[in-house]
């Protein structure tokens, strides 16, 4: 028999205070609305070991600047104060994530971004869809293991196969 499904729905009104408590470590499906930062990004990531469906269609990312973030100092444990950006979803934020089996990205109406290796080490069953407001992605799908869909509407990125291209499909 598989594992019993935890299904939350969460509305964030403040930026950096996701609340998931007191099952947080065993909810598998999360559906978030409202506003979101690094801080509940790291939340996810860190915090919610058998989360493998995540819907975040509906949420804004708000800027975010200090040491709470998604940020994993590779070197040594001291983390200097950080910038994470209005509509990027943050460096790291699902590094190393690997149980995912759907993630759905932010389709708000202000321009998004990818921050730096934001999906490192990520693997996922289902195409992850870059909705028509992504327009940077920054490095932020080195060594991810998933494939793409983009929508048609989208005027930087295309995507054939599973795998993503600039518009014209010439990268």
């Amino acid at each position: 028999l598989g594992q019993a499904q935890e299904y939350r729905v969460v509305y964030n009104n403040f930026p950096g205070q996701l609340v998931l408590e007191p099952d947080k470590k065993t909810i598998t499906n999360l559906v978030v609305e409202g506003v979101m930062n690094a801080v509940d990004f790291r939340i996810i990531r860190d915090s919610m070991p058998a989360l493998e469906y995540l819907d975040l269609r509906d949420v804004g990312i708000e800027f975010y600047y200090g040491t709470e973030g998604t940020y994993i100092s590779l070197k040594d444990d001291s983390i200097p104060p950080r910038y994470y950006w209005q509509g990027e979803i943050p460096t790291q934020a699902f590094y190393n994530k690997t149980n995912f089996v759907s993630l759905v990205l932010p389709t708000v109406n202000y321009e998004m971004s990818i921050g730096s290796r934001a999906f490192y080490g990520f693997s996922s069953i289902q195409p992850i869809n870059f909705p028509k407001n992504l327009n940077r992605v920054n490095g932020g799908l080195i060594n991810c293991h998933a494939s793409f869909t983009v929508d048609p509407e989208n005027m930087t990125y295309s995507a054939v196969d599973g795998v993503l291209y600039n518009k014209t499909q010439t990268q």
